[in-house]
């Protein structure tokens, strides 16, 4: 019985803490005077209670990466680090959160050496109709 009372209580304390992601192909226009300037990234939706991020899969392994990189030199004892990006770039150097119930969101990007944040207060006023409409 108090196998099956401990069962429960992690269950629901793992399901109340989850995080579900979403995966898009996000595509987009590099430059908008060239046609054929349509590039693709794969882009990660984490949702949770209190927010959601919306961030390059890319820059997000990348980070990683070099992440583990870095501290296996750290280990090693070089004294010549190595923090290279070349062979990981991500055509997204932005993301953005957003934090629940206030629906703020900030956009974080960076431009050089230098973050920026930019925040928006707006909230979006959903107005549900009955009307259907088919996309073309």
């Amino acid at each position: 019985m108090r196998k099956l009372a401990l069962i429960l209580v992690f269950g629901s304390v793992m399901t109340f803490a989850q995080v579900n992601r979403f995966i898009y192909e996000y595509s987009f226009r590099a430059d908008s005077t060239k046609t054929d300037s349509l590039k693709t990234e794969w882009m990660y939706l984490d949702v949770a209670d209190k927010g959601s991020v919306y961030y390059s899969k890319t820059a997000f392994e990348a980070d990683s990466i070099i992440n583990e990189s870095l501290k296996k030199q750290l280990a090693s004892g070089t004294r010549n680090i190595s923090m290279s990006r070349q062979n990981y770039a991500s055509s997204i150097t932005y993301k953005v959160e957003k934090s629940y119930p206030s629906y703020q969101s900030l956009l974080i990007t960076e431009i050089g050496n230098e973050r920026y944040k930019v925040t928006e207060d707006r909230t979006i006023n959903w107005k549900i109709s009955s009307e259907k409409k088919r996309g073309g």
